[in-house]
């Protein structure tokens, strides 16, 4: 059986769209306040998030990361940006909905449970940014032995789904009856699929 899942809300304050591509299509961390900016309004107890269209690319993402996480250039605000899983690094960051790129492909791919690759990818994405963000929100808690890369609380097991998972492979995980693939419920008994949970392949 799949485990309960308990979750406090996140509130989303303001969003706001860039069609024009004010910055370009490229953004680099110097381009973060100016972005935050326009939905924080300089209220630092906003974690500002960007999210990138398919035809933009973040820096430093899709370097064995599909998000990444830190502070603004105030040393107070936090942002989180996250590169659009359709076209940065496709077999990487859509995975388990995508074939992976490293390890041995056992099976085909999870299906998603909302039916769309991009839209469930990005969302894992984000919430993985968010858990580092509250935990880690400004890159030194945790430490990595032996000159390793930092490994931080969900990025510890971030290819574990269920039972028996492997590089390739995401683990043993249930099939809805509205045939997407998922290992949790949340409170309303909403079939979700969550990183690090490895009790969803035992009835």
């Amino acid at each position: 059986m799949p485990f309960i899942l308990f979750v406090s809300l996140v509130n989303v304050v303001n969003e706001k769209a860039d069609g024009e591509y004010s910055v370009g299509k490229i953004l680099t961390y110097a381009y973060f306040p100016t972005l935050a900016g326009k939905v924080t309004g300089g209220d630092d107890s906003i974690v500002a998030v960007i999210i990138a269209a398919y035809d933009v690319s973040i820096e430093n993402t899709c370097l064995g990361q599909c998000s990444i996480h830190g502070v603004l250039e105030t040393r107070r605000g936090l942002f989180i940006a996250l590169g659009n899983p359709e076209t940065e690094c496709p077999r990487d960051c859509g995975w388990p909905f995508s074939p992976s790129t490293i390890g041995q492909q056992v099976g085909p791919p999870l299906i998603p449970p909302n039916g769309g690759i991009e839209e469930d990818a990005i969302v894992m994405s984000f919430a993985e940014a968010l858990a580092h963000s509250v935990t880690n929100p400004y890159g030194n808690g945790f430490s990595s032995p032996f000159g390793r890369e930092t490994m931080e609380a969900v990025s510890i097991c971030n290819k574990v789904f269920g039972t028996g998972a492997i590089e390739g492979f995401a683990g043993r995980v249930l099939a809805s009856r509205f045939k997407g693939n998922y290992n949790a419920n949340v409170v309303r008994r909403e079939e979700v699929l969550v990183t690090g949970n490895v009790e969803s392949g035992q009835t």
